[in-house]
This record gives structure tokens, C-alpha cells and sequence, in this order.
């Protein structure tokens, strides 16, 4: 079974306004009403690993469909069918492209297409990076190298079933502590975004054995059946 991975409906918005912006905060005007700041607990893992880069804090929160009710814990931003236990789920770029780990040396050719103004001032273009442990995570950086400062992240929070098996994600973003985005306008609610620029995936593993694989000197080999299969040349 193909596994599909379709929208859910909902959105994350977060707003670099102070204080919380959503439905409950900020039912009005209209633009504030649909953001989905939140002051719920980071998942573990996200908080674990925005320590262990130095994101100690953070000015902003965000997680998906989060309208700031007691007891709301957002909603799922896509929908997984046909996944399976061993599926595994990651954030890529355009066409399927693994984003650069973020470590220290490494440079990322993945430009976001937003900038990130710094305290003092200076504007610097965002690049994306992947965590190095956790491919659910992708750091927004001032810079396009992993010891540039990360200026916001991403988080997908798989979502499964009794049987461990992935039905749905939501999706948190943070903004760093003293940074803001770059904007074009003055509208204190224009929205950018990373349409294009961040895609999920769905990751398997499949084995091929060459246990039957006749002796002696072969132009080609191939493995598998008539819906998955590898050609080896060489």
C-alpha cells in the first residue's frame, strides 16, 4: 500500500508580536485571531535539542491549529495513510533533498528566501539546516554555516496509533530569543513563509538480498519484485 501524506487543514502562524497572539489572547482584529502562539511545554525532544545548540530560550512559540484554550494541544497540520511501524518521517527540501546537518564547519546551499535581522541591527539571509540527530527538526540560520546562530526552528510531532504506527504530525516552530524576520512591507501582519522550501517525506527501508545471485562476471543484476526493484551495474 502506497502511503499518502495529505493536509489536514490546519496551519501554524506564529506572531513576533509580544505576548501571545491566537483566538483565546487575541480574538481581535481578524490577523491576530489566526495565529497560534502557544505557552505550552515544548515536546522533550524539541526542547532537547534547541538546548544542545545553544536555544537556552526563545521570544516566541508556535504549534499547529493551537487556538490558546484551556486544554487545547493544537492539531494535526497533515494526514499519513498506509505508513507502516518502520516508516519513518522527515522534513526535506524541493524534490526530496536532505537538508545539511547543522554542525560545526558545514554549509547549507538551501536558502530559505526570508532574512533574519539581527539585535544589532544586521539583516542576514535565513538557510536551512537539519538537526544532526533528529531529522523532524529544521533550523532557520543567519547564515549558510553550521556555526552561524539559529534564528528559528521547526518541529514535527508525529502523531500515532496503538500500534506505534504514524497516522498524522503536528508541527511547532520557535523563534530565537533577540531576532526578528525581515519584512517588505509595514503591515505588523504580513506573513512569510517556506512554501516550496519545506516538504515531509516518507522514509523506508527496504533489503535486497543477493543470496541467489549467480556466480561469475555480470554486466547488470537486479533485485526485488515487479513494484520495487534495484538494477546494480558495474
Amino acid at each position: 500500500m502506497a502511503i499518502a501524506i495529505t493536509s489536514a487543514g490546519a496551519f501554524v502562524v506564529l506572531d513576533e508580536t509580544e505576548d501571545l497572539q491566537n483566538a483565546t489572547a487575541t480574538p481581535s482584529p481578524a490577523g491576530d485571531a489566526d495565529d497560534n502562539d502557544t505557552s505550552n511545554p515544548l515536546p522533550a525532544a524539541f526542547s532537547t535539542a534547541l538546548t544542545s545548540h545553544g536555544v537556552v530560550t526563545f521570544a516566541e512559540a508556535a504549534l499547529s491549529g493551537h487556538n490558546g484554550a484551556a486544554g487545547n494541544t493544537g492539531a494535526n497540520i497533515i494526514t499519513v495513510t498506509g505508513a507502516t511501524a518502520t516508516t519513518d518521517f522527515a522534513f526535506r527540501g524541493e524534490n526530496g533533498a536532505a537538508f545539511t546537518a547543522y554542525e560545526a564547519g558545514a554549509t547549507s546551499t538551501l536558502n530559505s528566501g526570508l532574512s533574519a535581522v539581527a539585535p544589532d541591527g544586521t539583516i542576514t539571509e535565513i538557510y536551512l539546516f537539519a538537526d544532526p540527530d533528529d531529522n523532524n527538526i529544521v533550523y532557520g540560520v543567519a547564515g549558510d554555516s553550521g556555526d552561524d546562530p539559529i534564528v528559528f526552528a521547526i518541529y514535527l510531532e508525529e502523531v500515532k496509533n496503538a500500534s506505534n504506527i504514524t497516522i498524522g504530525a503536528k508541527m511547532w516552530t520557535v523563534l530565537a530569543d533577540g531576532y526578528t524576520l525581515a519584512h517588505t512591507t509595514d503591515d505588523h501582519d504580513e506573513s512569510l513563509d517556506l512554501a516550496d522550501k519545506l516538504f515531509v517525506a516518507a522514509v523506508a527501508e527496504n533489503d535486497f538480498s543477493f543470496a541467489n545471485a549467480p556466480s561469475g562476471q555480470n554486466l547488470f543484476m537486479m533485485f526485488g519484485n515487479t513494484t520495487l526493484a534495484i538494477l546494480v551495474t558495474g
